[in-house]
């Protein structure tokens, strides 16, 4: 039996699930230490953050459909609809989430101003209401450039840990 076929037989789902999390925990891996080497600072929020380059989101979902298409091929049921599921999420990603976005710091800049506006004009107030200092989370979705990178990264590292599994598959034939 060769080393793809000892895959595909013998963990395909467990192939599936790893690449799909690897994809994604190296995604926001690369998002912690490149915050770091751009601050000087840890920040373990950015291994769980959404939004920001590349996409995690994004690499997860193509992660899946590549696995699921060297496992199960490319002409199955199962494959189109991996497919069609990580183009809503790629969809949702560019769109959705990134409008919200947008929008979150559009509000938070209006209360900004708004209690700008009443320090000036009177203590105490309407703007003073605790609620108004938490921000909206504005890094919802993402830029095309973050989504287009994170598909990169998902093939990529996909295909990477298959290479690896096989390598070492063949290495104990």
């Amino acid at each position: 039996m060769d080393a793809h076929a000892i895959i595909a037989t013998t963990f395909p789902g467990g192939f599936i699930i790893i690449a799909a999390i690897l994809a994604n925990f190296t995604a926001q891996m690369y998002k912690f230490i490149r915050y770091y080497l751009d601050t000087k600072k840890w920040d373990l929020a950015y291994l769980f953050t959404t939004g920001g380059m590349p996409s995690s989101h994004s690499s997860f979902v193509v992660a899946t459909v590549v696995a699921i298409g060297i496992i199960d091929g490319v002409n199955t049921t199962l494959f189109a609809l991996a497919f069609i599921f990580a183009a809503v999420v790629l969809h949702d990603a560019l769109g959705i989430r990134r409008h919200a976005g947008r929008q979150a710091q559009v509000i938070n800049q209006i209360i900004q101003d708004l209690q700008g506006v009443q320090e000036a004009l009177m203590e105490g107030g309407f703007f003073n209401n605790p609620k108004y200092d938490r921000r909206l989370k504005e890094l919802l979705g993402h830029e095309p450039i973050e989504v287009v990178a994170g598909t990169i990264w998902g093939i990529a590292s996909t295909l990477l840990f298959y290479w690896i599994t096989l390598t070492l598959i063949q290495m104990n034939l």
